[in-house]
């Protein structure tokens, strides 16, 4: 290289200083969204049980008590509980009984059994869920 290029590469700036603030300020803001779309939880209202991706039952979350959920056959699968506006699986026929391990309480929480092919989710009080047909 000869050096008119090198003194011109040295004082070129990639970058202004007003570019550099415009970009920090972005990573803020975008690392702000991040932090508040994580933390917005709403509290549960209904608990809605899915069994061979059908509506099986909804469960007032305040509601305390111990339900079966069963297949279309009236085998029992597992048993929702449902305590302090908590519920969890309890019981599983499943054989790794993953699902036991979780506890939900919040909107959009869920609990899923593929063996079982159970799926359970907190609907919170702005979920709207209308039927067609």
């Amino acid at each position: 290289m000869n050096e008119q290029k090198v003194k011109q590469l040295k004082s070129s700036r990639p970058f202004a200083l007003w570019d550099i603030a415009v970009l920090a300020l972005l990573a803020v803001a975008v690392i702000a969204l991040l932090a508040a779309s994580v933390s917005i939880k709403e509290q549960g209202a209904n608990v809605r049980v899915y069994v061979n991706n059908e509506i099986f039952k909804d469960y007032d979350i305040t509601e305390d008590g111990r339900f079966e959920i069963t297949d279309s056959d009236g085998d029992i699968l597992m048993f929702l509980v449902i305590k302090d506006k908590t519920a969890w699986v309890e019981n599983s026929t499943c054989p790794d009984h993953i699902c036991e391990m979780s506890k939900i309480s919040d909107a959009p929480q869920q609990i899923v059994c593929l063996p079982n092919n159970v799926y359970i989710k907190v609907l919170g009080k702005s979920d709207i869920d209308i039927d067609i047909g």
